[in-house]
């Protein structure tokens, strides 16, 4: 419960702070001259919501498990969860490579370009997603043995979390 409190009133302060810098930055935005006017308050919260949403799916099981399931249900868990993150670690390589890609075409205003880029991005994740995830579905028996677990009880949570991350993959990287 202290862990749930001390999230919860991190989120208020860093919602305040927030707030009150939002509202200096747009005073200083019509203050500011024309060719510095580049910061807009309102991406602020674009970013802001995206990074909590990100805390969010990556924490909220670990702090709900605990409500209504067993520590060995959780410790299985969070052995699937940590296999499928392999996934999101080679999705995030591969942003690595298409970022600066995304961002000359962006600053090229080439939207045809971008368009290519997304499909071409959709392609390759799901070329690396598909094949990662049916090998871990095919060794799942020797991964659980790998953490003392019994056979057969990865499966599941590989394939749930799996599914999850199939949308990841097949929506390729936004830029």
């Amino acid at each position: 419960i202290l862990g749930l409190l001390a999230a919860l009133l991190g989120l208020l302060a860093t919602l305040l702070y927030a707030l009150h810098k939002g509202d200096d930055r747009q005073t200083l935005e019509h203050t500011a001259p024309a060719h510095s006017r580049q910061f807009r308050p309102r991406s602020q919260w674009y970013f802001w919501l995206n990074g909590l949403l990100n805390i969010a799916f990556l924490q909220l099981p670990f702090l709900l498990l605990p409500w209504i399931a067993s520590a060995e249900e959780i410790g299985r868990y969070a052995v699937a969860h940590k296999l499928v993150n392999v996934i999101t670690t080679l999705l995030l390589l591969m942003a690595a490579v298409y970022g600066p890609r995304f961002a000359r075409a962006a600053a090229a205003a080439d939207s045809v370009r971008l368009e290519q880029l997304l499909a071409q991005t959709q392609r390759v994740s799901m070329a690396v997603f598909l094949p990662t995830l049916a090998i871990l579905c095919l060794c799942n028996n020797g991964l659980a043995s790998l953490f003392s677990l019994e056979a057969g009880t990865l499966l599941t949570l590989l394939l749930i979390l799996g599914a999850g991350q199939l949308i990841n993959a097949a929506t390729g990287l936004s830029g």
